[in-house]
């Protein structure tokens, strides 16, 4: 509590009861964000990866001029973003669908599934496509579900910076796979190189099935399935105060309260008539082309290039 309020300086850090910010509420943000351990890895495993001399003379790399040494480069690559796109539009569907926590786990075992096909594809390009595409499937989902997850299980005061652990296991994901990639090259020989390397990617999706097991459904889901008690029960055991403490009530009264205005809002929308909303009010319109924008500015720098 006391580290939090030197990085963390505001209203609600003062007034919010401490028993808040006790273990569980970081333990199931460090567990929604082993996707992200997985996000993170693969770019760096795989530019890796592809500079491997045993890789190359298992798939036939060396033996191909430069410009088709770089396509198959490129198509390899990019692969698993065509999975993570897709996943990404399904997952927030499946997400309200069956549930956050189940929508994880269902992420987290495609994605294994994924990363073993990789590591077992034994010099056949059309394995390591669909096993790089379904993994994609499975860390694009996991990556639209786990920021949300950890945002409804935070508290108001710490929820950006919890949900900011998302990003921290990025980076972290990264760094992981440099060292895998040089412990591979030094201490491997022959194909055990890359399989080792590709192999490694399924600890973070094992990570995030087996720690998301034992974590709570997100509280402001069940809330909106009309499962209340269930959501009572949920914030109890996430904040380790009583139903009747003011906190809680007034916690619970304004995600009640949110939900509501949102059902107001939404009425019997179907989700293509939200979508036609979306593009045509010119105010919705505005705030998409912007996000659409800011992301294709910070791919255009050319980051994830360089970083392969």
């Amino acid at each position: 509590m006391g580290i939090l309020q030197l990085i963390i300086r505001n209203d609600a850090m003062k007034t919010d009861p401490h028993e808040i910010y006790g273990w569980r509420v970081f333990a199931v943000a460090c567990s929604a964000s082993f996707g992200a351990l997985l996000f993170g890895m693969d770019p760096g495993t795989i530019g890796g990866v592809l500079t491997m001399p045993s890789f190359k003379t298992k798939y036939g790399i060396e033996n191909l001029d430069k410009g088709a040494r770089a396509n198959l480069s490129s198509n390899i690559v990019s692969t698993l973003q065509a999975g993570c796109f897709a996943g990404s539009l399904i997952g927030s569907y499946v997400a309200d669908r069956i549930g956050r926590k189940p929508g994880q786990l269902l992420c987290a075992i495609i994605a294994l599934i994924g990363c073993i096909l990789q590591a077992a594809s034994a010099g056949h390009l059309v394995a390591l496509y669909f096993g790089r595409f379904i993994a994609g499937l499975g860390t694009g989902g996991a990556s639209m579900m786990a920021p949300v997850y950890i945002s409804e299980n935070s508290p108001r005061a710490i929820r950006g910076s919890v949900t900011g652990l998302y990003q921290l296991f990025i980076v972290v994901g990264i760094m992981l796979s440099y060292w895998i990639n040089y412990g591979c090259l030094v201490h491997l020989k022959g194909d055990a190189q890359w399989g080792v390397a590709l192999g490694m990617q399924s600890i973070p999706p094992f990570l995030l099935f087996f720690t998301m097991i034992f974590c709570n459904e997100s509280p402001r889901w069940l809330a909106k399935q009309d499962q209340w008690e269930k959501a009572k029960d949920t914030l109890q055991t996430l904040r380790q105060l009583p139903m009747d403490h003011p906190y809680l009530q007034e916690e619970f009264n304004d995600m009640a309260t949110q939900l509501e205005h949102e059902r107001l809002l939404v009425g019997g929308e179907t989700f293509w008539s939200l979508q036609r909303k979306m593009w045509t009010i010119p105010g919705n319109r505005k705030r998409v082309l912007i996000s659409i924008g800011l992301m294709i500015c910070q791919q255009m720098t050319g980051t994830n290039a360089i970083r392969l």
